[in-house]
């Protein structure tokens, strides 16, 4: 189903530009092309609906490529976020066990020495080889006109489309199902619901292994016809060049991103040339002052959101009048939005309580992982674990966060997960780790830690550089706390309610 996004605009406007990315430029005639040669190797390669499919890839027109391949034939697709490490990189692969893995070498290079341990994957493609990395090929070879013709079964809508992997209570990442049906929707919603043109110009600075990105931007604007232009990774220098210099017309990014971004805005003397008509912020709570920062540098309000790996945006604020600055805005399309207390009624309005969210842009469940899929439901309603209050005109205002989750910059870290790592360390006797408010960055990582009797010679940064090794660097302790002994409840887990006053 949704390979058809691509087919279709490749027949109605073939010579339009789908991707720019460094000095290249992909059109959708040549982005089809590029694409049917990759599904038809994947079927050579015995791959066929159901199974699965990793890349741990920077974003790149490969990216694109992978996607649509696998959707032509009902292959799953496993986006790993490239800001991870070796050993949550191997939870994921081990966990969701796919068939062949796409990757390049500055990020196969700190999983080469897993490969080993994930028999699943038979087949690695690097997509810039050079024959350095052992039992790899290139890329380009999946890329090379079929011997034969291959037949290509319509997809059905509920056939998984997507695996997006993000961090749960459980201390392990969790693994969001989402069906082409679901997806499809969705995207066909949000490209009405901001009017998607086939002139419109995105840039894509956001991980596609990012839902943000992936669906709002990725699969709007292949059905839209317009025009993705590619950063490898975020970099506000970058994005403020393209903006003055690449016509962009619309930004999706998360809140530090557009803060970073008026920053450098803010080098430059008066307002800043541009020709962007949408900027939408979401991931976390946006400060004030960087919506005050980005109109007057840009000209232009944003616009915020609320949504989650699990859900996509499923509250937005009117694009035209109608904005209310603070809130999350209003529900989507075909989308349920209750606030409910912890029996499941609903929460008067101005009152908080839990959000809840049904409707079909809602995962179908967790990879493998039944048990917290059936905790995350009640009654039908999706539980966010965010908190949050209806205002007399049906606005939503996002009010904090009921589950454990520490949201920095947009992405979950699990306080177990951290906890973890400093468990190895032979110097620690206990660890608690809690999320910290920052204004710009939503959460800050601050850990407390007990030492071991005889231990107490081991410093900060001696902790710090041993889970630098093991944790992706945004989640990574800000600063860590020595105390005697954590705060217990009366079922013996760490009370993080008197770690964050004590601290």
């Amino acid at each position: 189903m949704l390979y058809q996004l691509l087919k279709d605009t490749s027949e109605r406007c073939p010579d339009n530009i789908a991707a720019v990315y460094e000095n290249s430029e992909y059109s959708y005639r040549e982005l089809l092309r590029l694409t049917d040669r990759m599904a038809d190797s994947l079927q050579e390669l015995g791959l066929r609906r159901g199974d699965r499919l990793a890349f741990y890839l920077f974003n790149s027109p490969q990216t694109i490529i992978c996607y649509f391949a696998c959707f032509k034939i009902g292959v799953t697709v496993i986006p790993v976020n490239y800001r991870l490490k070796e050993e949550e990189d191997h939870y994921i692969l081990d966990h969701c066990k796919p068939a062949i893995l796409i990757s390049q070498r500055s990020l196969f290079s700190q999983i080469a020495g897993i490969m080993p341990e994930l028999p699943s994957i038979k087949h690695c493609y690097l997509v810039d080889s050079e024959g350095e990395f052992a039992d790899t090929l290139p890329f380009s070879d999946l890329l090379k006109p079929s011997q034969g013709a291959a037949s290509h079964a319509e997809i059905p809508g509920d056939t998984d489309a997507v695996v997006l992997y993000t961090s749960g209570t459980t201390g392990k990442p969790k693994g969001a199902v989402l069906a082409h049906e679901q997806m499809l929707a969705h995207t066909l919603n949000h490209c009405k619901l901001v009017d998607y043109q086939s002139r419109d110009k995105t840039l894509v600075c956001l991980a596609l292994s990012n839902n943000f990105a992936f669906s709002h931007q990725l699969l709007s604007a292949i059905h839209a016809g317009a025009t993705l232009v590619i950063n490898a990774a975020f970099d506000a220098g970058e994005v403020l060049e393209k903006i003055e210099t690449s016509s962009i017309t619309m930004l999706y990014m998360m809140p530090v991103m557009f803060h970073a971004l008026t920053r450098q805005a803010a080098s430059r003397n008066g307002p800043i040339a541009n020709r962007l008509r949408l900027a939408i912020v979401a991931g976390d709570t946006t400060p004030f002052v960087v919506f005050d920062e980005f109109e007057q540098r840009f000209g232009l309000e944003m616009c915020e959101g609320i949504g989650m790996t699990e859900t996509q945006i499923y509250t937005l604020n009117p694009l035209g009048e109608g904005k209310k600055r603070g809130s999350v805005g209003l529900p989507v399309t075909y989308t349920e939005v209750a606030v409910q207390d912890d029996l499941g009624n609903p929460s008067p309005v101005g009152e908080t309580g839990e959000i809840a969210v049904k409707g079909e842009i809602v995962m179908r469940s967790y990879l493998n992982n039944p048990e917290i899929t059936a905790e995350s439901y009640r009654n039908g309603w999706f539980l966010t674990g965010d908190l949050g209050c209806f205002d007399d005109d049906g606005y939503l205002w996002f009010r904090g966060r009921k589950k454990q989750l520490i949201v920095h910059d947009g992405s979950n870290i699990s306080p177990q997960e951290v906890e973890e790592v400093f468990y190895h360390h032979p110097a620690v006797f206990e660890v608690g780790v809690i999320g910290e408010p920052d204004q710009f960055e939503g959460e800050m990582v601050h850990a407390f830690i007990a030492l071991k009797p005889g231990a107490e010679s081991v410093t900060e940064e001696e902790l710090l550089d041993f889970a630098r090794h093991h944790l992706a660097d945004y989640k990574l302790p800000e600063s860590i706390t020595f105390i005697d002994a954590l705060p217990k409840g009366a079922t013996g887990k760490i009370d993080r309610k008197l770690l964050r006053s004590s601290d």
